[in-house]
C-alpha cells in the first residue's frame, strides 16, 4: 500500500451490532432486524429536522514507538447537532440553511451550509464556515485537498460554490447509479461516487434499510469512503487511510507513519414530515 502524504502537523492534529429486545417474561430474544426496504427516497429537507451525532478519529498502527506520545489524545471526539433552520435566497437561488454545531477540543463551533434539493439531486450550492474543523456537513465530497483552510484567515464569509456544484445524491436512488463531481472549470475529475446496494446497516435505535454509497476521491484513489444513506437522512460514514505520514513543524518531511480510521454516527435524529 502506497504512503499517503497528509501534513498532520502537531498542535493543528483535529481532526452492527443487531439490536435486540429481551422478553422478560420468558427470556426470548427477539431480533428487530427490519425487511430489506429498497424504495427511493430523498434527503430529509423540512425545517425544524435535526440530528445528533458523535465523530471519531483513530490512530492505529503507529510507527515507531518513539512517536506514540503526539497521540496521547486519541481518539478525537466530536459531539454535534444538524438542525434545518429556514428557506433563505441567496443571489436569487432558493436555498435551504442547515446548522452544523459541534464540540472538539472544548471548543464549540458552528457551520451553515445552504443546499437545493431538487428532483434530482441534492446540491451544497453555499457555506458559512468558520475555520477548517466539519462536523457531520458538508454532504459533499471535499473540494480540494490544496484547498485547505487556513487558521490565520477568517472564512466565515459566505463561500459560494457555483462554479462547481457538487451532487451529494442522485435521484432516484437506485443500486449501481454512477457519476463523477469535477473541480472548477469541469474538466478534471474531483470524485467519483456510487450507490452500491441497498442495505441493512447501522441505525440508532434499531437496524435501518439505506443505500450504502462509495466515494472516492481523485486524490485518494486507494482509499474510498463510505456513507450510509436512509430516508432519514445521513446515518453512518466511515473513512479509512493507512500509511498517514506524521509531520511536526521541525521535522516536515516526517517522523513516522499511522493508520487512521475517521468514523461518524448518527445518535439520534429528529424528521419533520410535511
Amino acid at each position: 500500500m502506497k504512503k499517503v502524504k497528509i501534513a498532520f502537523i502537531y498542535l493543528c492534529l483535529v481532526l452492527l451490532s443487531t439490536s435486540v429486545f429481551i422478553n422478560c417474561s420468558d427470556d426470548n430474544v427477539l431480533n428487530t432486524t427490519p425487511l430489506l426496504d429498497t424504495a427511493d427516497f430523498k434527503y430529509p429537507f423540512t425545517d425544524g429536522s435535526s440530528w445528533d451525532y458523535t465523530r471519531k478519529f483513530y490512530a492505529t498502527d503507529i510507527r515507531p514507538d518513539s512517536i506514540l506520545h503526539y497521540f496521547n489524545n486519541y481518539p478525537i471526539v466530536i459531539t454535534g447537532r444538524v438542525a434545518i433552520l429556514y428557506d433563505t435566497v441567496i443571489n436569487s437561488v432558493l436555498t435551504k440553511c442547515f446548522l452544523d454545531e459541534f464540540v472538539e477540543n472544548s471548543i464549540t463551533r458552528s457551520n451553515r451550509y445552504y443546499y437545493i434539493n431538487t428532483d434530482t439531486a441534492l446540491f451544497l450550492f453555499a457555506r458559512r464556515q468558520n475555520g477548517p474543523a466539519t462536523g457531520l456537513l458538508p454532504l459533499k465530497p471535499y473540494r480540494k485537498n490544496t484547498e485547505a483552510f487556513d487558521n490565520t484567515i477568517n472564512n466565515s464569509g459566505l463561500n459560494l460554490l457555483i462554479d462547481s456544484l457538487n451532487i451529494t445524491m442522485k435521484y432516484p436512488v437506485v443500486t449501481g447509479k454512477e457519476w463523477t463531481n469535477y473541480y472548477s472549470g469541469g474538466s478534471n475529475p474531483l470524485s467519483v461516487i456510487k450507490y452500491l446496494s441497498f442495505e441493512i446497516d447501522y441505525g440508532p435505535q434499531n437496524p435501518e434499510s439505506g443505500m450504502k454509497t462509495q466515494l472516492n476521491y481523485s486524490y485518494y484513489p486507494d482509499f474510498p469512503e463510505y456513507i450510509f444513506y436512509t430516508k432519514h437522512g445521513l446515518l453512518k460514514r466511515t473513512w479509512s487511510i493507512d500509511n498517514v505520514v506524521f509531520s511536526t513543524f521541525s521535522n516536515p518531511d516526517g517522523i513516522g507513519t499511522f493508520d487512521l480510521y475517521d468514523q461518524t454516527l448518527v445518535n439520534s435524529y429528529n424528521i419533520i414530515t410535511e
